[in-house]
C-alpha cells in the first residue's frame, strides 16, 4: 500500500460522505498496480480483494491502510498469511484482468 493514498483515503473517508449520500459526489476507487518496490505490497493486496462486494473492500482497505505501518515492510508470505488467516481473503484471479483495465484506462 502507498502511505500517499493512505492519507489521501482517511481524509475523503472524512470529507465526502455527505456529498456521496446527496448525490453531488461520487467516489471511485481504482487500485493502480505500479511496479515500484515500495508499493508492491500494495498491489499484493489487492489481489485478494474481491471487488465484487464494493462495501466489504472499502471497509477492508479502510483497516489495511490503518495498520499499513505494522504490515507494509513484512514480506509477501507474512502478508498473504495475513490477508487469509486474519482477513478470510483468498486470491482473486479476476483482478489480473481488472488490473490490466486500469492500467490501460490510466494510459
Amino acid at each position: 500500500m502507498c502511505p500517499y493514498c493512505a492519507t489521501f483515503f482517511e481524509a475523503a473517508d472524512e470529507s465526502l460522505p455527505p456529498y456521496i449520500k446527496n448525490g453531488q459526489v461520487q467516489y471511485v476507487i481504482k487500485h493502480y498496480d505500479k511496479p515500484r518496490e515500495m508499493l508492491l505490497y500494495g498491489t499484493l493486496a489487492n489481489a485478494f480483494l474481491d471487488y465484487k462486494n464494493p462495501q466489504q473492500v472499502y471497509v477492508l482497505m479502510k483497516d489495511l491502510f490503518a495498520k499499513q505501518s505494522q504490515w507494509h515492510e513484512s514480506g509477501s508470505h507474512s502478508i498473504k498469511k495475513m490477508l487469509t488467516e486474519e482477513y478470510g481473503l483468498q486470491e482473486q484471479p479476476d483482478n489480473i484482468d481488472l488490473s490490466i483495465k486500469i492500467i490501460a484506462e490510466a494510459r
